[in-house]
């Protein structure tokens, strides 16, 4: 057999190429297979054949390694819970033994108790002709007298496992388990340790999760609200249900079905709004304010919906140039969003899209776009000293607490680099996402990252008299938007019911002139970066407080740290106190 005469030096690929270039190498073993196709290509089958099976064995190997590990884990975590039994139970028993005592002597017998308990706890052994019920208050105790000697008993330590699945800035997440290291290490096994935590939730096995009661921090079925039009179909539902007005909170928008045989007549009913805006402008007609959303809009998600919502667009989404920002779905950071405020343009941009731009599918391949959503411009925004900004916020939900959102206190402006301007085509003026910023040569040269704290945008109020104060006024509104989108998701989010997950999001607003807020997108996977001295102080706070919330409230031994202050000092704001504010849902 060849696989005999195979050096074992020889390193094993489970790619047909890289084997071809091995066998191409000057190593003697294959000089005699170079002139000899039929020899050769036998030789790379073989190869291959080896390589496969020798992956094989090594992912069992890993799975046996990882599996002793795990019932290593449960032996310990079974004999722990005995532990907390036994003790239990003597404390029960020998409170049994004082009930006879009369009140006159419970001080003492107390005293008696706390120390056999105490003393039993680390090793000793209670005398057997220990018994309280013969002990009387003129007697005097001497508790050395009711112990026998030491017994030395071995014990073992276990500590809980995190493993942090590399990307999105691992160590900030890894610098909030420094303080833990009493109770949590990390572990090379992502099936078998106690959380793990993924950029991305297509890293994680949720079933796999749930059986080995392994905590995670994404929630199963988050695209409810992480994909775009998923987020507006899910507030289009809710708030026809709750009779809340969508587009007094949310951009007026359409989704474009890009491979639909009707796309073309989706594009004419978009040219009915935009001409009746057209209309407005010019003061010759109104924005179809008595028109129901389906009435314009029949696709076939309106259609499952049944939605009356009014199509009513706020005034500061339109002021004389009809904007509109044409966004792909299932992207972030910025990518494929273009603003346009010509018909012929968007209709342009739109086919363009669809016959042009591929997205990275999760398996590597590209593949086209399937739809877009075209949303009305705000065109009035609040302006911080003069340039555009939108706000991040974090959010985190919990997966055992559906009814419960928590609203991180602080959050921060993501500014562009230049002076407004509506009429400019120049997307570093009109989109503030930081991956498109930063590539601006001004990024960073009037604040670090282009990031602003609240605090800073209260002092442009005061500085200009004016009588708003953004944490009475406007972040109330702001999180008000929140419970709606957490009532949004409530019933889709978690559908399996998993009680081992939680997923801080990211939701990003825009404020008008008249100081109300938009809902522009809600991210998984937010940016975890130090971009700035800002996020530098904050995020560090931000994973503490949700540790605290999750995985030290689950895992009996990190109950310890849930009271401890926090090591991440924030000013303004309290080390003991957690800073993920909690609101019921609406």
């Amino acid at each position: 057999m060849i696989e005999k005469n195979i050096p074992s030096n020889i390193p094993l690929f489970n790619n047909e190429k890289k084997i071809e270039e091995i066998i191409n190498s000057n190593l003697p073993f294959f000089q005699e297979y170079k002139n000899n196709e039929i020899k050769f290509e036998d030789l790379k089958r073989r190869l291959l054949m080896l390589s496969l099976l020798e992956e094989k064995r090594r992912k069992r190997e890993k799975e046996m390694e990882e599996k002793k590990q795990f019932e290593k884990i449960n032996n310990h975590k079974i004999e722990e819970k005995s532990e907390q039994l036994s003790e239990s139970y003597i404390k029960i028993q020998l409170r049994n033994s004082f009930n006879d005592i009369s009140l006159k002597e419970n001080n003492n017998i107390q005293n008696i108790l706390n120390l056999s308990f105490n003393l039993q706890k680390k090793g000793h052994k209670l005398s057997r002709s220990f018994s309280p019920q013969n002990i009387s208050s003129s007697q005097k105790v001497n508790s050395k007298a009711l112990l026998n000697p030491i017994i030395k008993k071995k014990t073992q330590t276990y500590k809980l496992k995190y493993n942090v699945i590399k990307g999105n800035n691992t160590p900030l997440i890894e610098k909030c388990f420094e303080y833990r290291n009493k109770v949590w290490e990390k572990s090379e096994f992502k099936i078998y340790c106690d959380l793990l935590w993924a950029p991305l939730s297509k890293d994680i096995d949720f079933t796999n999760a749930q059986i080995h009661r392994q905590y995670v921090n994404h929630l199963e079925f988050h695209k409810v609200i992480s994909n775009k039009k998923n987020l507006f179909l899910s507030l289009l539902r809710h708030c026809e249900k709750k009779n809340y007005n969508l587009f007094s909170f949310f951009p007026f928008t359409i989704i474009i079905e890009l491979k639909k045989d009707d796309l073309q007549n989706q594009i004419d009913q978009f040219k009915i709004l935009y001409n009746d805006i057209e209309s407005y402008i010019n003061k010759n007609g109104n924005v179809l304010k008595n028109t129901k959303y389906n009435e314009l809009f029949n696709t076939y998600q309106i259609k499952k919906l049944g939605s009356i919502q009014k199509i009513e667009i706020p005034e500061t989404h339109y002021t004389g140039h009809n904007l509109w920002i044409l966004k792909a779905v299932n992207l972030n950071r910025g990518m494929c969003i273009k603003v346009e405020n010509n018909l012929e343009n968007i209709e342009k941009t739109i086919n363009d899209i669809k016959e042009h731009y591929k997205m990275d599918n999760l398996d590597g391949k590209k593949k086209k776009c399937k739809r877009i959503i075209l949303q009305k411009y705000l065109e009035k925004p609040l302006l911080y000293h003069g340039r555009k900004f939108d706000i991040r916020l974090w959010v985190l939900f919990i997966g055992n607490k559906p009814d419960e959102v928590y609203v991180f206190k602080e959050g921060h402006l993501k500014a562009t680099c230049s002076k407004y301007e509506l009429d400019s085509n120049d997307p570093y003026i009109h989109l503030t996402n930081y991956s498109v910023q930063k590539h601006n040569s001004d990024f960073s040269k009037i604040e670090i990252g282009n990031e602003i704290p609240f605090k800073d945008l209260q002092k442009q109020f005061d500085e200009q008299g004016l009588k708003i104060n953004f944490k009475k006024m406007i972040y109330p509104k702001i999180c008000k938007i929140v419970r709606i989108t957490a009532g949004a998701a409530r019933e889709k989010i978690n559908i399996m019911n998993r009680k081992n997950c939680f997923e801080i999001f990211g939701y990003d607003f825009m404020i008008d002139e008249k100081y109300n807020p938009f809902l522009i997108e809600i991210n998984t996977n937010p940016g975890f970066e130090f971009s700035s001295p800002l996020c530098r102080t904050l995020l560090p706070r931000l994973i503490d407080d949700t540790f605290k919330l999750t995985i030290d409230k689950e895992f009996f031994s990190s109950n310890l740290y849930i009271n401890i202050p926090s090591p991440f000092e924030i000013e303004g704001y309290s080390n003991e106190e957690n800073m993920l504010e909690k609101f019921n849902i609406l």
